[in-house]
């Protein structure tokens, strides 16, 4: 490729290398992460822990058998974690670098189209779609998945332009890595090359053994983790993502009977409303005109294929459109440059740098809204030298439990374990393996002193409404 060869063009490049570090990675330090966020990255801790990235692992109380996602993206922020230690610094990079492989990726290849216009613009709107954002601030299978997919995506167009046979080798492991990243949402691509290819009506190429071959090639390699799962006797995890995903998920929707179908619309206009109404405007443009771009049909192809499909599944989560951003930012840079032939980049690019220095010196993610009172006394366990490795109870619900549970395991690397009787049993003490815990309840309970033992507080927090123990458990007598 000839990328950002010509000189003028190189400071656009660095400026936008430098403004998305700053607007990525502005404060990945900060402690807390979205609920899911824990999840994930819990599990990439154990796989690098354990070593054992077919099996994944959450706690010992729930997921000991992890199987509601391919592991692929766990193991690789394990590796990740292996070379760079855990933390949340980490955690966060590890993400990160994904989108920014995204925001560069689209400039360069762009240049490469010779669009040099949208080049820029399409990763100024990237930068600038807050969901885009969020997703990136926390380790999920979700951005290595648009990566993957947009990867796929563009070797496609490149394999169709050209012929060459080594772009459909990429088109194809990289739809590969989509499928190992999300299973069944990698079917954006394949559906997306198929309909590109009759629109044109493209029939040698949709015909042809490279085409099948690719498809073929991607399902083959993503069938190798199945098979690993067979070979060391784990199938039960096999099924169990195939239950999860495609029955539960798919086919059951999560228990949902209704269906808003214009849902991901209204989000798109309520998050991303500048690149809807500029990307419908080039949508229109690109209906009306005399002239067609073929790479503008691809990208329109996509994020109708992404939005059609994912609007017609009942169980809706945002960032299961999360592919369509990237094709959506290019779509709004066609409109702007349809709106005004000008040179946008003298104005956007400053303001991507400026927004991004401000990020650098300002935190937008505040720790003080975000499990303050948890992290307080895990402060206060490792400060004061306390045994961090006990287990916790969480009594009635006191704490959300999938926040402290995803919480502690990530810090500590213990057990939360719920509890909904005031007087905990010698039985559970024995699922502990211990006599001593650590008891998170509401500041309107009362410790039941024939269950319990105050061995230590670990403070009241009033915003919460909880207050913290360490307590041993005096066994029941029989």
């Amino acid at each position: 490729m000839e990328l950002l060869l010509s000189n003028n063009r190189r400071w656009l490049f660095w400026g936008l290398l430098v403004s998305a570090i700053g607007i990525l990675f502005h404060h990945a330090h900060q402690e807390g992460f979205f609920l899911d966020g824990y999840t994930y990255a819990v599990l990439g801790k154990n796989i690098a822990g354990s070593g054992n990235g077919l099996v994944p692992f959450y706690n010992k109380f729930v997921h000991t058998r992890f199987h509601d996602h391919i592991p692929f993206v766990f193991i690789l922020e394990a590796l990740f974690f292996k070379v760079f230690g855990v933390s949340y610094l980490t955690a966060r990079v590890f993400i990160g670098l994904f989108s920014l492989a995204l925001v560069l990726g689209i400039f360069v290849y762009l240049q490469h189209l010779k669009l040099y216009s949208q080049a820029f613009l399409s990763s100024f709107w990237l930068l600038a779609s807050f969901p885009f954002l969020k997703q990136s601030r926390f380790p999920s299978p979700d951005i290595p998945l648009t990566f993957f997919s947009l990867v796929s995506v563009y070797a496609f167009y490149e394999a169709v332009r050209s012929g060459h046979r080594r772009y459909w080798f990429v088109a194809s492991l990289a739809l590969s890595f989509a499928m190992f990243s999300k299973g069944p949402m990698a079917v954006f691509v394949p559906i997306t090359w198929s309909v590109y290819l009759f629109s044109l009506r493209d029939w040698k190429t949709l015909k042809s053994c490279r085409f099948w071959l690719a498809l073929i090639g991607a399902t083959s390699l993503f069938c190798v983790w199945p098979a690993l799962l067979f070979y060391t006797h784990n199938e039960d995890i096999w099924f169990g993502y195939l239950n999860h995903t495609f029955l539960y998920s798919i086919k059951e929707s999560r228990g949902l009977i209704h269906n808003d179908l214009g849902l991901y619309l209204k989000h798109l206009l309520l998050y991303c409303a500048p690149q809807v109404i500029l990307g419908a405007f080039a949508v229109y443009r690109f209906f009306t005109s005399q002239r067609q771009d073929n790479f503008v049909q691809l990208n329109i192809i996509f994020v109708a294929v992404v939005l059609s499909l994912c609007s017609v599944m009942k169980f809706k989560y945002s960032h299961y459109i999360m592919p369509v951003y990237p094709s959506l930012a290019f779509l709004a840079a066609c409109g702007m440059i349809e709106l005004k032939d000008w040179n946008w980049n003298k104005v956007l690019l400053p303001i991507t740098l400026v927004a991004s220095l401000i990020l650098v010196g300002i935190p937008v993610t505040s720790l003080n809204q975000r499990d303050e009172e948890l992290l307080s006394i895990i402060k206060k366990l490792k400060t004061e030298n306390i045994n961090s490795k006990l287990d916790w109870i969480n009594l009635r619900d006191a704490y959300g439990f999938w926040e402290i549970s995803g919480l502690v395991a990530f810090e500590l690397g213990t057990t939360v374990y719920p509890s909904e009787d005031k007087r905990i049993s010698f039985v559970l003490a024995n699922t502990l393996k211990t006599h001593r815990a650590i008891v998170v309840m509401n500041d309107s309970e009362s410790i039941d002193s024939t269950s319990l033992r105050i061995v230590e507080s670990l403070g009241q927090y009033s915003k919460k409404h909880i207050k913290a123990y360490i307590v041993e458990i005096i066994p029941d007598s029989f």
